[in-house]
């Protein structure tokens, strides 16, 4: 089922998230206001609250995470490049005031969770180097700790490998894939290693047996899924592209909770899923046209949840309103 949410106004990517009762929020910058705003659903995702403005400015397209502690965050580029996140309040009843650090992006943040299940935010500087914020708290603030990894990058991606180990992805301008991750459970940090080449954006999971996976749209086209091996090569590509279509980045790649691995992307104005039917994640893989007409932006996603919460797709149309599938 296909939601068609008219009141939220929007030309960008949305953020989904589910909080810690089940329900889904929605965040979205509002075209009229520029300003950040939040649609609520229960776990059925079948009727949505009007869109509360929360009046803070940003750029782009917000991302949004649940801390450890059971409270929402949200993370975005604020109206100098400078990212910035809204916290919900201990009685997950309202909005903590705007809060930033004055490290300024190029692009929108990534979020990453420690083994602690701690929230560190990932980012490109607008020198193209690797950033990131992190908070010794459980919280969805406090992010006061500002670590360089240098380096330069045109896009992030991250996740954990089965050890718990984050495990951070950035891709540079010559199409180079490149990874960083924990050396023990909440660190330190390992040196970074070339993973391979011929990358023009991708997204990351983890399979079901642990293993790191990235799923990319390759610099000639085509969309490309590869899985780390145990001695930490990587697979021969499987070449998911649907049709010889021009795919449109960043893909998003997740896991299923009874295991295989999904996939999802914009091609043209319509959208391609990819379902995996084997074992080994880098066969059994079908894409097929999902949705036809209607997509100005690649789709985000959450896969379904637990107690059979349903998965759901978002993504803006073309008449600046959102629209949501449930199911």
């Amino acid at each position: 089922m296909i939601n068609d949410l008219k009141e939220c106004r929007t030309a960008h990517r949305p953020a989904l998230v589910r909080d810690s009762n089940g329900r889904y929020a929605l965040f979205f910058r509002h075209s009229g206001t520029g300003t950040l705003h939040v649609s609520w659903a229960g776990s059925g995702a079948d009727d949505w609250s009007a869109p509360q403005d929360l009046d803070a400015p940003l750029l782009g397209a917000p991302v949004a995470a649940l801390a450890a502690d059971g409270r929402l965050g949200v993370f975005y580029r604020g109206p100098n490049n400078d990212v910035c996140w809204l916290a919900q309040t201990p009685d997950h009843a309202g909005w903590q005031p705007p809060q930033g650090s004055g490290a300024l992006l190029n692009i929108e943040p990534e979020i990453g969770f420690s083994a602690n299940g701690n929230i560190e935010v990932f980012l490109i500087g607008t020198d193209e180097g690797l950033w990131s914020l992190w908070t010794a708290g459980s919280g969805p603030e406090g992010f006061t700790n500002l670590s360089s990894f240098g380096g330069r990058a045109t896009s992030i991606a991250v996740t954990r490998d089965g050890a718990g180990l984050l495990a951070f992805f950035h891709a540079n301008s010559d199409g180079q894939l490149w990874l960083k991750r924990h050396a023990q459970p909440n660190g330190p940090w390992a040196e970074f290693v070339h993973c391979f080449d011929d990358v023009q954006s991708f997204d990351a999971a983890t399979t079901r047996d642990g293993r790191l996976a990235v799923l990319a749209i390759s610099l000639q086209g085509r969309v490309l899924l590869r899985v780390e091996q145990a001695d930490h090569s990587w697979s021969p590509p499987a070449d998911l592209t649907y049709q010889d279509g021009t795919p449109v980045g960043p893909p998003t790649l997740m896991l299923h909770p009874a295991g295989p691995l999904q996939a999802l992307w914009q091609q043209a104005d319509t959208i391609i899923a990819a379902g995996q039917n084997s074992p080994d994640p880098t066969e059994g893989w079908k894409p097929e046209l999902w949705h036809s007409g209607g997509v100005t932006q690649p789709p985000v996603a959450l896969p379904e949840g637990p107690k059979k919460i349903p998965p759901i797709i978002a993504w803006p149309t073309p008449d600046g309103a959102l629209a949501v599938h449930i199911g």
